[in-house]
């Protein structure tokens, strides 16, 4: 009885102790994420600001790629109607997306929508 109890007890702290790290583990991950995303909307938001910069230096905005230090962030589309510039972009880092859609007045520079997609195609 005392050797069967011993195996008992020896099991259950081991999967207690098991437990007790993966949730460690998991936590690690999720700050990991978390920086991750936060990184790549800030990348998405600086590539705004450089097709906003482009378009008041030219009057239209390239399709690039734009350098940020190390990482690399692309302007999909930026289109002019009606006084209103559209703005695409898309960053990464880490296997995490942004992909934001700006609708700015042309004439003062003024945000009118601000948004965050999903996926790309449905911005």
């Amino acid at each position: 009885i005392a050797l069967i109890s011993a195996i008992i007890i020896s099991v259950l702290l081991l999967t207690l102790t098991l437990g007790v790290s993966m949730t460690g583990i998991f936590g690690r991950f999720n700050v990991l994420d978390s920086e991750s995303k936060e990184r790549s909307l800030a990348l998405a938001e600086a590539c705004v600001d450089s097709a906003v910069l482009d378009y008041t230096a030219n009057g239209s905005v390239t399709l690039s790629n734009v350098n940020v230090n190390s990482d690399t962030c692309k302007i999909v589309s930026g289109l002019e109607s009606l006084g209103e510039l559209t703005v695409i972009t898309q960053a990464v880092s880490n296997r995490a997306y942004t992909n934001i859609k700006a609708v700015i007045n042309a004439d003062d520079l003024t945000i009118s929508s601000w948004e965050e997609c999903a996926v790309l195609s449905t911005c």
